[in-house]
């Protein structure tokens, strides 16, 4: 699994079994307690239905994931849907 600092952004790769043994990582530069970091993927699709942009956002969890995906629909006109893939 992928964690985030969300003080300075260094992320870093921890299993599951380091979770169950060693509990949550502590960020390696800023001694911060670091959050789950997913992947969420998202498209913006015209009026009629064609592909506008696609792309991926990093997020601890589903609402940041939309509200990142909103600041990236704002930069493109109205008329626009997006969806997570």
């Amino acid at each position: 699994m992928t964690w985030k600092c969300p003080e300075c952004g260094e992320t870093i790769e921890y299993s599951e079994e380091d979770l169950a043994q060693k509990g949550n990582p502590v960020c390696p530069k800023c001694d911060s307690d670091m959050e789950v970091s997913k992947t969420f993927s998202f498209i913006i699709f015209s009026g009629d239905d064609r592909i506008v942009h696609e792309f991926d956002v990093e997020a601890k969890d589903e609402e940041d994931a939309d509200n990142k995906a909103h600041d990236e629909l704002s930069e493109f006109s109205d008329g626009l849907r997006l969806e997570q893939q």
